[in-house]
């Protein structure tokens, strides 16, 4: 039986405040900082906008283990379907701290509803000297609920360091909606600029503005993917890095 021990040794010096650089990030959040993100996007498929407000919050535990809950998630359209979703929880733990860092994710909704949402995953980040870093995070996802419901998804983002404080990405996204119904994928690109926000040599905050093209269908079964398509995805979040001890180096809170 494997059991999870600590990260493997790095060959990168690891840091005791988050970097300003983002290509210089690990892919969970340092031990004793916490990351407060809030999102709002706008999508549009036909005629249907839909608006989407979160506020999340992760806490490292260790350099390798985060844990965090997403609080607020709330969709504004005209389905009645929309609305207040329940809140859910995370934890990811880093197994492979390298050049390439490789990790576990999983994501449960609170039991509240009938349906519980749920996500597993494998986040994986090859830093590329100080020029660049690749994430990649195949996994999968649903709803437990009768019927069940699961599909395949893989989000692929290479992230370019023109300065120390700005990036920009270019983003990819294959899934498979729903398994139990089709075997149609869905194929999606698009792009982010990202800036840093820096206060005692360390990063304070990263404000992000990301723009998703149309989603391509590949297969047979167009009908089927309206709920899951779109014809535009314009998306505006932050992570904001705040340290839970006193010392000097570390941000002050924004609040």
């Amino acid at each position: 039986m494997f059991l999870a021990s600590p990260a493997l040794a790095s060959d990168r010096t690891p840091p005791s405040t988050m970097p300003v650089r983002a290509v210089d990030r690990p892919v969970t959040l340092l031990e004793d900082h916490f990351g407060l993100e809030p999102d709002l996007y706008v999508t549009r498929a036909g005629e249907t906008a839909v608006v989407g407000i979160f506020l999340g919050a992760g806490y490292g535990v260790s350099n390798d283990m985060e844990v965090g809950l997403n609080l607020i998630r709330l969709t504004l359209s005209e389905d009645p379907s929309s609305g207040i979703d329940a809140p859910s929880g995370y934890i990811t733990y880093r197994l492979l701290d390298s050049q390439l860092e490789l990790a576990v994710k999983g994501e449960v909704e609170v039991p509240v509803n009938d349906a519980i949402d749920f996500a597993a995953s494998v986040p994986m980040r090859l830093h590329v000297g100080s020029l660049l870093a690749v994430n990649l995070e195949p996994g999968v996802f649903g709803a437990i609920a009768s019927p069940a419901q699961y599909g395949v998804r893989v989000p692929a983002e290479v992230r370019i360091q023109t300065t120390d404080h700005l990036t920009i990405d270019a983003l990819a996204k294959f899934s498979v909606p729903n398994l139990r119904t089709s075997s149609a994928a869905l194929l999606q690109f698009g792009g982010r600029i990202a800036y840093t926000l820096e206060r005692h040599k360390a990063a304070f905050g990263e404000l992000r503005a990301t723009v998703l093209a149309s989603s391509l269908v590949l297969g047979d079964d167009a009908a089927l993917f309206r709920p899951f398509t779109s014809d535009w995805t314009v998306l505006i979040d932050a992570t904001f890095f705040l340290r839970s001890d006193p010392d000097e180096a570390a941000p002050d809170s924004p609040f």
